[in-house]
């Protein structure tokens, strides 16, 4: 209560709604007794990118959220040099952006992912408090079965029943410029509509966190040289099989190895297990250019179905650095190359991100193109992550461009992972933005 010496009172009260929206009430009474109570409701929201289950920073020819893709949880995409027609993401089949687990493998034993995510993450949070923003360009709707959210009679991709408790809308959409294609927003479900403008400020620049932004101390000209200095080549360490003196190889074959490190002070290891088939990682291991890191083979003996993996509880990257011509936030022009390559399931032994938290960190691109494969991670490329087969990530995706592809590839939202985000991935910082959602004179 504050008092300014003319009789006049003020109190303020809060409740919390739930974990992201609170009411605040003002009471006051004024000279001559005068009352006025107002509430007002508002949210809010950390907007990290890595609070997203796929956040994109590019546009043009290298975009490619199509076909049968589907995407759990929040989805960020800025566009640039999109403008009012350009098509931010094309989603046919069964495919979209849900606000849900929609379809998660949890049967499959030995590539499911039940006892590896905290509890009441199996077989769906009840909400993942999913927004869509998408700053230029429009997103497609080219199936009478592509959703964004769902409405009450939809089943899952699978065809199965929606579990009860599910939010089934998302939580909001926010399009400068809204939807196209066959559907439009025919079949888009949303608390706050369908015609919201993107809605954040110019001053609060989301921008993508790329390699060649700033460093996080005076150490280093840029965020690539910060990871230089702060990451470990275990190159020197490998035994043949596992490196060819460039290259990073982990194969069904490859011998057991173990390859530590100090870097600044801070240990880093690096170690295969071949009987176990499973690969540690603690901080930030560094595959310098030309090498690649190729993580399980696809034949004969290198074939490799899970590679279980863990961090010991402090994290681990594995961070390519093998690269092809700088692509523009708008342009996908010049060589590139891939600087990672996933043709197995990458699956945490502990529970993932609290304890056994991965990340995929490129220079180039990130390709995962194996079948039915599953990956709990935070997935970063500065330049394309291309998923072209059947698989499950959990986690977040983030990178300029995407290539979904046409087979079914599905991407869950780990809505805490910010809190336990991998050593050196880009983009860390929290953005928390209050939204008044509504206000009402009582």
């Amino acid at each position: 209560m504050d008092t300014y010496g003319d009789g006049s009172a003020y109190t303020l009260k809060l409740g919390l709604l739930n974990s992201n929206k609170m009411t605040i009430r003002a009471e006051g009474t004024g000279p001559l007794q005068s009352r006025k109570t107002v509430d007002v409701r508002v949210e809010v929201r950390d907007l990290s990118v890595w609070n997203n289950a796929v956040f994109a920073g590019g546009s043009g020819t290298g975009l490619r959220i199509n076909g049968n893709a589907l995407i759990a949880g929040s989805v960020h995409i800025l566009g640039q040099g999109l403008g009012p027609a350009g098509t931010a993401a094309d989603f046919g089949g069964g495919g979209g952006i849900f606000n849900w687990y929609n379809g998660l493998d949890v049967t499959t034993p030995g590539l499911d992912f039940v006892g590896r995510l905290p509890p009441g993450m199996i077989p769906s949070p009840s909400t993942l408090d999913a927004e869509i923003r998408v700053k230029e360009g429009q997103i497609e709707m080219n199936s009478g079965a592509a959703r964004g959210g769902n409405g009450t009679v939809d089943v899952d991709v699978d065809g199965n029943p929606i579990p009860a408790g599910i939010k089934r809308r998302v939580d909001g959409t926010y399009t400068e410029y809204g939807y196209a294609g066959s559907f439009a927003d025919q079949y888009v479900y949303s608390d706050n509509g369908l015609y919201a403008k993107y809605d954040l400020p110019a001053a609060f620049n989301i921008s993508f966190p790329s390699l060649t932004g700033p460093s996080p101390d005076v150490c280093c000209a840029n965020y690539e040289a910060w990871l230089d200095d702060n990451s470990f080549n275990p190159i020197p360490l490998l035994p043949p099989g596992a490196t060819d003196g460039t290259n990073l190889t982990i194969y069904a074959d490859t011998m057991s190895f173990f390859a530590p490190g100090v870097v600044n002070g801070q240990p880093h290891l690096l170690a295969w297990n071949n009987i176990s088939q499973t690969l540690t990682v603690q901080g930030i291991i560094r595959i310098p250019d030309p090498g690649t890191i190729i993580l399980g083979g696809t034949t004969g003996p290198t074939k490799i179905e899970t590679i279980n993996y863990t961090t010991m509880g402090v994290g681990g990257t594995l961070y390519g650095k093998k690269k092809g011509a700088n692509w523009s936030d708008d342009s996908t022009a010049g060589g590139h190359e891939v600087s990672i390559t996933v043709n197995s399931s990458l699956l945490p032994l502990g529970i993932y991100p609290t304890f056994d938290t991965l990340g995929l960190l490129a220079k180039d691109r990130i390709v995962m193109a194996r079948s039915s494969k599953r990956v709990a991670a935070a997935v970063f490329a500065e330049n394309q992550v291309s998923i072209t087969k059947q698989y499950q990530v959990v986690g977040a995706v983030v990178t300029r461009f995407f290539d979904l592809g046409t087979q079914v590839p599905r991407v869950y939202q780990m809505p805490n992972l910010v809190k336990y985000l991998p050593p050196g991935m880009p983009g860390g910082q929290a953005f928390n933005f209050v939204k008044i959602l509504s206000w009402r004179e009582i």
